[in-house]
């Protein structure tokens, strides 16, 4: 059984499926662990214990205020005050480096110590080591270039897609493709300046940065008066997307 330190504590916003972390490259070291986040700010690394069926938790971080400069909080919340997280985008490049949105619309990238704390249940001290100018309201969608190490993308309920490079707090591009909240966004695996995203006002957008700065290249009609939550681009047919609205409808565009 459990303790209820070595679980969150209020909803699970993120799942994820990384590759260890802690390996270095190398060989024979290529297992998956899972990472959640939730509205409680707490990040849990687990390990599968397959003849036991059961998780392992293998490490813990919570997203705390006092990570934050000043001049980037949203709120007047103490230090130590807990961000609950809302979408996570792992590096492709390096195992170790994420990237958190919070409620609160913060932008953070965050870092997982080399080692495992194995040997207790304690959340670490934030894992931020880098904040962003924040979204103006919780921040849904985040996703990592596969082309450009450097290069993320964030989403919210502000209406708004940006364009950040990790090494600039400020964005390098801001696309207002509509009134719209924007629930998710994701690169294309194909093209390394197309991204596509998910909207509030019932469509999945694709946007071609080479064509367009401004405005979307292609606007898929999901349905009438459902927002889309979540869309996905296939890694092995390229040419193939889904998504997934408020009613229900899961949708496959070619």
């Amino acid at each position: 059984e459990r303790g209820r330190e070595e679980v969150h504590k209020e909803p699970v916003s993120q799942i994820q499926w990384i590759l260890n972390p802690y390996s270095k490259g190398e060989p024979g070291k290529t297992k998956f662990y899972l990472v959640s986040a939730g509205n409680d700010g707490r990040i849990l690394i687990w390990d599968i214990v397959p003849r036991q069926s059961k998780l392992k938790l293998i490490d813990s971080y919570v997203l705390l205020t006092q990570s934050v400069p000043r001049r980037l909080r949203i709120s007047k919340a103490r230090g130590d005050t807990p961000m609950g997280a809302t979408s996570l985008a792992f590096s492709h490049e390096n195992r170790s480096l994420f990237i958190a949105g919070t409620e609160g619309g913060g932008v953070f990238k965050c870092s997982l110590l080399e080692d495992p704390q194995t040997d207790s249940v304690q959340p670490r001290s934030s894992p931020i080591t880098f904040s962003f100018v924040p979204h103006h309201g919780p921040v849904y969608g985040a996703s990592c270039s596969p082309y450009h190490r450097n290069l993320l993308l964030t989403s919210g309920t502000d209406a708004t897609i940006r364009l950040y490079d990790m090494l600039q707090s400020k964005p390098i591009l801001t696309v207002e493709p509509g009134p719209g909240y924007i629930f998710k966004t994701q690169w294309s695996p194909a093209r390394p300046l197309v991204f596509g995203a998910a909207t509030g006002d019932g469509n999945v957008i694709i946007c071609d940065l080479k064509a367009s700065q401004i405005a979307p290249v292609l606007k898929l009609e999901h349905g009438k008066d459902k927002p889309v939550y979540s869309m996905e681009f296939n890694t092995k047919r390229l040419d193939v997307l889904a998504s997934g609205d408020g009613g229900g409808c899961v949708k496959v565009w070619q």
